[in-house]
């Protein structure tokens, strides 16, 4: 299996994009502070490190990715006869579900949509990914056109929905 749309290479361009939108908040945090408005410097520094922090989430999330797949790859035989395999203290079957989501971000005319590693379904915890792939996408994938309301909706309906789910198996045979 190749690595493909939607085993995240899109996540380097969406922390690009994060890190921008940061650094624009990051300069009126300063504006606001030479104006002395501190309530809306508060809240530009506020938001400059949530982008800032998501943009190396989401780094973080496409190294993640690949070692997920690269070990899965390891252990294709094994899983696709059927073996329960012992990965990373993950247990590894080609029936087991996982999930990813999705976050649509965007800045004037470019949209793209980023996608989380693979959480395996029972094993990983996801509520916490999810929700800021969702708030990620409610605050940055609005602005680009046409494509970004449309991205938008798309992200945050798969997401609400418990994200892209697919067998361990299906997944290898891409």
């Amino acid at each position: 299996m190749r690595k493909s749309e939607s085993d995240g290479q899109d996540n380097w361009i969406s922390a690009a994009i994060l890190m921008l939108w940061g650094l624009l908040f990051l300069v009126g945090t300063v504006v606001n502070l030479f104006a002395e408005d501190f309530y809306n410097a508060l809240a530009a520094a506020g938001l400059s490190i949530f982008f800032m922090s998501a943009a190396f989430f989401f780094y973080r999330e496409d190294h993640n990715c690949f070692d997920f797949i690269f070990a899965a790859q390891e252990n294709w035989q094994e899983i696709q006869d059927g073996a329960v395999v012992k990965c990373d203290g993950k247990t590894l079957s080609g029936t087991m579900t996982v999930v990813q989501f999705q976050a649509c971000i965007s800045l004037i005319f470019f949209s793209t949509i980023s996608h989380s590693r693979y959480y395996i379904v029972g094993q990983d915890r996801r509520l916490l990914p999810a929700a800021l792939y969702t708030l990620v996408t409610v605050l940055c994938g609005w602005w680009s056109l046409p494509s970004g309301p449309y991205r938008t909706i798309r992200a945050i309906y798969s997401n609400l929905g418990g994200g892209k789910r697919s067998s361990l198996l299906a997944l290898l045979r891409k």
